[in-house]
């Protein structure tokens, strides 16, 4: 099942599926890179990609985490479709809706979603289904732009006027907000650049 709103997502990711990989390389590993600084998986743990895309976070678990048991999920089948040539990842992977994920409450230990946030139309129901699939104690990661940064500003408002899937960008107490009205609880919030001009948030939420 996929949310109506998240069809322009999906088309979008669709159509760049072939060309992801080579145009976002940098971007991708920055900010992965960074997210998996703040929260490294414990051994031996379930983890969750939400938004997995065409599988480089995936690839980074299992090259600095290969104890970790992966599984991702994304809207876009040919971003799926790329993912699966990765060695490793054919069969870890599934098409689903971060507002409906196809697993069993208390599933993962944690769950990672990176630059994901801005796209989803309802984040407070992809936020309580992300603590839905988590055990208790389990931890949800959300790496996503940060509104305190004039590049990521100027990004939210040029890309709905280019047409671009962009929901929105938030602001970090508005993410702590989120995740708190989802019922976890945030261990931590961090705000950083990865470039001079584009700045990331990250927060780390026990269920």
């Amino acid at each position: 099942m996929f949310t109506p709103g998240s069809h322009a997502t999906r088309k979008e990711y669709e159509a760049l599926a072939h060309v992801y990989d080579r145009r976002w390389a940098a971007y991708v590993a920055a900010s992965n890179r960074a997210t998996l600084q703040r929260c490294p998986p414990p051994a031996g743990a379930r983890v969750l990609d939400i938004a997995c895309g065409t599988g480089a976070l995936l690839v980074a678990l299992a090259d600095a985490y290969p104890q970790v048991l992966t599984t991702g999920v994304d809207l876009s089948g040919p971003m799926l479709h790329a993912a699966m040539a990765k060695p490793g990842l054919a069969g870890r992977l599934a098409c689903a809706d971060a507002h409906a994920l196809p697993f069993a409450a208390g599933t993962f230990d944690i769950v990672y979603s990176v630059s994901a946030l801005h796209y989803l139309p309802d984040p407070g129901l992809a936020l309580r289904e992300a603590r839905r699939s988590l055990a208790p104690g389990g931890r949800l990661v959300i790496t996503d732009w940060c509104y305190d940064y004039p590049g990521c500003r100027f990004m939210a408002w040029l890309l709905p006027r280019l047409g671009r899937a962009h929901v929105k960008t938030y602001a970090p107490g508005e993410l702590r907000s989120l995740l708190e009205a989802a019922g976890l609880v945030v261990e931590k919030l961090d705000t950083y650049k990865i470039t001079r001009f584009w700045g990331l948030m990250t927060a780390v939420a026990v269920n």
